[in-house]
């Protein structure tokens, strides 16, 4: 037997409480009662609400009422459409642009004289943005913090605009010490394209380009390196290369772009980094990151446990094939192309293709219209 209702429940209303915990107005829906007693406990509620609300300073922007008495009053914070919202949002970049450009040009000069170090007062402060946005020292502090920093490039105030000063850093391997070591001058490229003379040891007990790769430098030659690249910036080059597609050339002349309203240095002469690059120093550098990527030359024995993925046997992967296409015995042997570093993971040694194919077991009787190895 179903149950009779005789009386309809109220209906539900919104209103907007005050939750302590979070500092925050809240919207929730509730009956509305029709008892005296509720009404006055209602009252109750929003007088504690008031006070509440009396004791914090919240801007007036802040408060989301869903009340009618508030949808005249701000009818921008709800229902707003897609080409409202961004009007506001280009309304508050109108209101900052001036500010910003303003900011930016204050902040071409020198907020303070007095080194962050030994607090003395000097007016030629040397500012270096690598270090920080408050990073403002003396001549002594700033030699002693960048001896062995590399890819700082720090700027001198001259009365009136900033002026790029020579450094030249010094890196030595504190874990190697050598009798046979000696000291460089070479030319070491940062992420942002900046070129830096410095001073490096090598030592003869290793190639010259294996110590590059200890300093986060990668060699620009295979022997006698006289450029580095920063390990970021290849990086940052082979990525972009893979996912945008971006050409070499584009990738220098942008970074070269960057720096072209900057002040240099007439002693600086500056290397075409996109000539040292591009070639076999990138190619040999995508191939370095794919042996990484693919622990292309990483044994058992240099793992701690047996992976429980790896097979056991050398396996055979088959895959169709155009045999109409010519074959040529040039394929993956060329001295620039990236595949003649793979050797036979993409083009198989054609002496190898030749015996396997003399080699193949092939009954002749066997009636089929298909024709084999037609090359």
């Amino acid at each position: 037997m179903k149950r009779i209702h005789l009386t309809t429940k109220p209906p539900k209303i919104k209103r907007t409480v005050f939750d302590g915990a979070s500092s925050k107005f809240q919207t929730k829906h509730v009956r509305m009662t029709y008892n005296g007693s509720d009404v006055s406990n209602s009252n109750n509620t929003n007088q504690e609400v008031t006070n509440q609300l009396a004791q914090i300073d919240y801007p007036a922007d802040q408060f989301d009422f869903q009340c009618e008495d508030n949808v005249n009053s701000n009818p921008g914070r709800i229902n707003l459409t897609y080409a409202e919202k961004r009007k506001r949002v280009m309304g508050a970049w109108d209101l900052l642009r001036d500010k910003l450009i303003e900011t930016r040009l204050e902040e071409q000069s020198p907020a303070t004289h007095c080194c962050c170090f030994c607090e003395s007062s000097v007016d030629d402060v040397i500012f270096c943005q690598d270090c920080g946005p408050s990073a403002y020292y003396c001549d002594t502090c700033c030699k002693r913090i960048h001896q062995n920093i590399l890819f700082h490039k720090p700027h001198q105030w001259k009365q009136t605009m900033y002026v790029p000063i020579q450094m030249t850093n010094e890196l030595a391997r504190k874990d190697h010490i050598c009798e046979s070591s000696y000291s460089t001058s070479i030319y070491a490229v940062d992420v942002k394209g900046l070129q830096h003379t410095c001073k490096i040891q090598l030592c003869r007990c290793e190639d010259p380009a294996v110590t590059f790769l200890r300093y986060s430098l990668w060699p620009a030659t295979p022997t006698s390196p006289k450029i580095g690249f920063d390990l970021r910036f290849m990086e940052l080059l082979s990525v972009l290369q893979l996912e945008c597609c971006l050409p070499a050339k584009s990738f220098c002349d942008a970074l070269d772009t960057m720096h072209s309203n900057y002040i240099k240095l007439i002693s600086n002469v500056e290397k075409n980094i996109y000539r040292a690059v591009v070639g076999d120093c990138l190619t040999e550098y995508n191939y370095h990151r794919y042996s990484l990527n693919t622990r292309a030359n990483i044994t058992e024995s240099s793992f701690a446990t047996e992976c429980p993925i790896c097979v056991k046997t050398p396996s055979i992967v088959s895959m169709d094939a155009n045999f109409g296409l010519v074959h040529k015995q040039s394929s993956g042997s060329g001295q620039d192309r990236q595949s003649a570093r793979h050797k036979n993971l993409y083009f198989l040694d054609h002496g190898d293709l030749r015996r396997f194919i003399d080699d193949y077991a092939l009954d002749s009787k066997a009636p089929n219209s298909v024709s084999y190895f037609n090359f």
